[in-house]
């Protein structure tokens, strides 16, 4: 409507008040909308709509004109005086057309800006006025409640309120005064209507939340429904105050700010959260207790954000008693939804993390910081088992916020007043710190089954994690184990199901978490320092794997901290329990870490061998290497047909036996590659305790044991078994004459299967399908970690045999020799000959020859011995080790260690020669000269044994041979003599050319 110029002389003729009356004539009753009159004489005629639209308009175009009034007679000028809020309450209340309605919102806001810009002494009075206007007016209350219910519920067809309101209002998307849009002027509309009745004098105040609750509707009956849409418009509203800073209730004005954030925001949301829970608590009365299966009530729960309303005002003090109390009834009668609104959105999360570390000299009325505390460390650990926690902290970058924040609350426990420890949020009875960990484990936790342990932590993670809950992760965890000891749950007893009483103490998520944090080796230094090792020890008890791996990577270099607190006794335990149930991965960590205590420390190993059990995990070995010979139940030490040409033990008949391999039935021994870990380290066990006499004395005791080691030697898989085996028996030859016995491991037992260990060119190859695979040849036995061949199976089978050889009888001295010859030959025929080398054949093969050599030197010294290596064969290659020389002519076969064995067994052949040139003739059966040998020698070692086109091959790569290598003998031993960084082999070489050239 466009106003003449004068129109503030029309404002003044109180037309406000005319105009008011005419909009009024239609009653906004509650039970009809058909117009009556006010004093119920009956229906009156239609009134001409475009009238009172008409009479709508120009109200609102003089509104401005007649709130100047109030500067002149603000008692009774003003559009509070003009009845201008029955006008626009009674346009709003019945008006469909949306330009009016937008109208009636642009009249309302003037007459709550009067109402607020009012001089302080009428100010009490005017709200006052405004109040008991508006609540005349039931029905515009009521929709404009349903207009900001239905705002919240667009978009969400799963979500069916009840109209417990009734229509809302007819709005247009244009803006509406100072908002963006009417929707929004409504909202504000309201929200100052329930500040103002908030604070009035209690009966209008009743009234309003009375209406916003619908507690005195006759038309809707009580019912979950209705009060799901109480909830729902509770939770609207309070999304809509939930923006303190530009909110669209939040004032324009910034001198009115602060009135706004200290008493009208807090007293409105104060009603909303009591509304809140009172119709939580109506629908427990209506249906017996809360039906978590209600899924329109848990549609109004998601999506309206019931939870995160009430964590925005958690951190706040005006509202955090009634925003907690709403939130405590959540998490217990509706935890799913609850723990899926707080993991689903960044800010809900981070309040809740936040939550854990408010101070504790933080004063919120009845509300503890520990309440708090515990609120929010229950709600992770449920929301961590669900396997929710992990990924949403990762989605949102809260794993920092979390580990930090979690670390502090759970050593926060000793600033508790401990009032709230004894409260029971969802029957879980857990401490805050427990449940501090239990939720830092679902942090860590990226799957969705914390119960596998599936737990990632970086190494600055589990660094910051130990150095701070070290020492309180292992008292929770001692203090459990100590409960569990008594026959008692450590938390609760009531429920199973919400206890985790169901889950052995090893699956609890702290001992997860110990077991993750000592798999680092940032971290074990921590947890070492603050009684890590007691609880690991415990855990390991139980044959948990991950803590036996810890126990196993603290005890390297230093047993002493594992030996403090009988970690080796847990282990050990797990192996000799007669309960025991563990898989072959637990005691393969277990044999592991004994092998590691027995083979590193002698502290170590005598802690092992006095303890209580460790007969039993002897027995285990033995056991388990005597299964590897059987299968069905039948033992080959048991089959007659299979042993029956083994050594026999008479005296008479001693030197007569050898082992007769033809009648064994090797493929029945089963060494599969599953079972090659635990059979090592079962083998390094028992070799370790040799050392121990009552040890050695109960292994020696075991002749099921003895019998299937002689098989195994001769007749195992891959050549790291046999290896393991030779090592066992090479270390029981140091003790032959003090604790072996004719019954048990004899001079002739050993020998004889070490003999044929290095005679039989089949003993180290892979049987039964096995390949060569490169393990470890000695599985922590040995810092040399060397790959294992047949080379070294019997490099190590001739340091046995020396061990053995001066107490040999001359006939088994005569009988292995030879075969040490021809070994020692065909090595070095293989490193001389032409062509390429194989690598697997070179690998091991300094130690081989090495070995050999120094059995020869062993059997220097007398006469009975030497006629052993007086023959041409052995002397010629001698001869042939000194001039081809080759760990300097092969610098790329023969390398590194390799290098230094083949260095030292050239030294040891010139030692024999030395030594056995002081006979003039050196072959006492056939009168050769040495004249004759060394010409032999010195001739093409390769002519006689190709034949064909390899023949030629071999006589011209034989032709580009080194010079050194087609030098004579004499001229090498000069070579020799004139290099003075090897005294030894240059005085070694100087006799044999004073005693060959005389």
């Amino acid at each position: 409507v466009s106003l003449p110029t004068n129109a503030r002389t029309v404002a003044h003729t109180g037309i406000g008040a005319a105009l008011s009356s005419l909009i009024c004539i239609r009653n906004d009753s509650d039970e009809d909308e058909s117009y009556t009159t006010r004093s119920g004489e009956g229906a009156i005629s239609q009134i001409d709509c475009d009238v009172e639209n008409l009479a709508l308009q120009l109200l609102h175009s003089l509104a401005p004109f007649i709130t100047a009034m109030c500067d002149h007679d603000y008692e009774n000028a003003g559009l509070i005086h003009s009845g201008a809020v029955d006008a626009a309450c009674c346009s709003l209340s019945s008006n469909r057309d949306p330009v009016n309605t937008k109208l009636g919102l642009e009249l309302f806001l003037s007459i709550i800006s009067e109402v607020e810009n009012i001089g302080e002494p009428m100010r009490d009075a005017h709200s006052s006025l405004f109040v008991n206007t508006v609540m005349k007016h039931n029905g515009f209350i009521r929709r404009l409640c349903a207009t900001m219910l239905h705002s919240g519920a667009a978009g969400n067809n799963a979500t069916q309120m009840e109209p417990i309101y009734g229509p809302a209002l007819s709005l247009s998307e244009e803006s509406c005064a100072n908002f963006g849009s009417s929707l929004h002027a409504a909202v504000s509309i309201l929200f100052s209507i329930a500040a103002y009745c908030s604070l009035t004098d209690s009966l209008v105040n009743t009234a309003f939340w009375d209406a916003f609750f619908e507690k005195r509707s006759r038309s809707i009956k009580d019912s979950s429904g209705k009060q799901a849409s109480i909830v729902a418009a509770c939770a609207v509203f309070l999304n809509y105050l939930g923006d303190e800073g530009t909110g669209i209730c939040v004032p324009k004005d910034v001198s009115k700010l602060e009135y706004y954030l200290s008493v009208l925001l807090p007293c409105v949301r104060e009603r909303l959260l009591y509304g809140l829970h009172t119709a939580f608590m109506e629908i427990n009365a209506l249906s017996g207790k809360c039906d978590q299966k209600d899924s329109s009530l848990q549609n109004v729960l998601h999506h309206f954000g019931v939870t995160q309303a009430c964590l925005s005002m958690c951190t706040t003090s005006a509202n955090i008693d009634s925003a907690f109390t709403v939130l405590e009834t959540l998490l217990h009668d509706f935890p799913d939804v609850t723990l899926s609104a707080i993991c689903s959105e960044n800010h809900s999360l981070g309040t809740v993390f936040e939550m854990l570390s408010i101070p504790a000299e933080s004063d919120y009325n009845d509300t503890k910081p520990e309440t708090l505390r515990q609120f929010s460390a229950l709600a992770l650990s449920l929301a961590g088992k669900q396997g929710i926690l992990g990924p949403a902290t990762k989605r949102f970058g809260l794993r920092s916020v979390a580990i930090a924040s979690l670390s502090a609350a759970c050593l926060a426990d000793q600033l508790d007043t401990g009032e709230c420890i004894e409260e029971d949020l969802a029957g879980s009875g857990l401490s805050i710190p427990t449940m501090c960990i239990r939720s830092l484990v679902g942090v860590l936790s990226l799957d969705n089954k914390t119960d596998e342990g599936m737990i990632i932590l970086s190494s600055g993670e589990a660094k910051a994690i130990s150095s701070s809950l070290g020492k309180k992760l292992s008292e929770i965890i001692l203090a459990r184990f100590m409960k569990h000891a008594e026959g008692q749950d450590l938390e609760n007893d009531t429920d199973p199901d919400e206890n985790d009483n169901d889950v052995s103490v090893t699956e609890s998520p702290e001992v997860l978490l110990l077991c993750a944090l000592a798999s680092k080796k940032e971290a074990l230094s921590d947890l070492c320092a603050h009684g890590g090792l007691d609880a690991l020890s415990l855990v390991a008890a139980e044959g948990e794997t991950s803590a036996i791996l810890a126990l196993h990577e603290a005890c390297r270099g230093d047993p002493s901290p594992i030996i403090d607190v009988e970690g080796h006794v847990s282990v050990m335990q797990v192996i000799a329990s007669a309960k025991n149930n563990a898989s072959r991965d637990v005691e393969l960590a277990c044999m592991d870490l004994l092998v590691t205590l027995c083979t590193e420390t002698k502290l170590g190993r005598d802690a092992v061998s006095d303890a209580e059990f460790c007969d039993s995990c002897i027995e285990f070995a033995s056991h388990l290497i005597c299964s590897l010979t059987s299968k069905g139940g039948d033992d080959l030490t048991d089959n007659e047909s299979s042993v029956e040409n083994e050594v026999d033990e008479s005296e008479d008949k001693k030197t007569k036996k050898k082992i007769d391999t033809k009648k064994i039935d090797t493929s029945r021994i089963l060494v599969v590659e599953q079972q090659l870990p635990i059979t090592l380290a079962s083998l390094s066990f028992l070799t370790a305790l040799l050392s121990v006499q009552k040890c050695r004395e109960n292994i020696f005791q075991d002749d099921k044991l003895r019998e299937c080691l002689k098989l195994m030697a001769l007749y195992s898989g891959p050549s790291i078994v046999q290896h393991a085996v030779v090592l066992f028996l090479s270390a029981s030859a140091r003790y032959i004459r003090k604790d072996c016995t004719e019954e048990s491991y004899s001079v002739h037992f050993m020998s004889l299967i070490f003999h044929s260990v290095i005679e039989s060119p089949q003993s180290g190859k892979s049987k039964q399908g096995f390949h060569e695979s490169n393990f470890p040849a000695f599985n922590n036995a040995s810092g040399l970690q060397e790959e294992c061949n047949q080379n070294l199976v019997h490099a190590s089978a001739c340091s046995a045999i020396e061990c053995l050889l001066c107490y040999m009888t001359a006939e088994l001295r005569s009988e292995i020799t030879p075969t040490l010859q021809r070994l020692f030959t065909a090595v070095l025929d293989y490193a001389t000959s032409p062509g390429k080398k194989l690598e697997r054949k070179m690998r091991n093969s300094g130690m081989l020859i090495c070995s050999i050599t120094s059995i020869f030197v062993r059997l220097l010294g007398s006469a009975e011995n030497n006629v052993l290596l007086l023959n041409s064969s052995l002397l010629n290659s001698f001869i042939k080790f000194a001039m081809t020389n080759p760990p300097k002519v092969l610098p790329k076969d023969i390398l590194g260690e390799n290098k230094t064995y083949w260095d030292c067994a050239l030294n040891q052949c010139l030692q024999c020669v030395a030594v056995l040139s002081i006979e003039p003739y050196p072959d006492v059966n056939s009168f050769t000269s040495w004249k004759e040998i060394i010409s032999g020698a010195e001739s093409v070692p390769t002519e006689n044994k190709l034949s064909g086109r390899f023949q030629k091959l071999s006589i011209e790569m034989a032709r580009k041979r080194p010079p050194s290598q087609a030098a004579s003998f004499f001229s090498c031993l000069r070579v020799f003599i004139e290099d003075s960084s090897d005294p030894c082999r240059s005085i070694t070489s100087k006799k044999i050319l004073e005693r060959l050239e005389s």
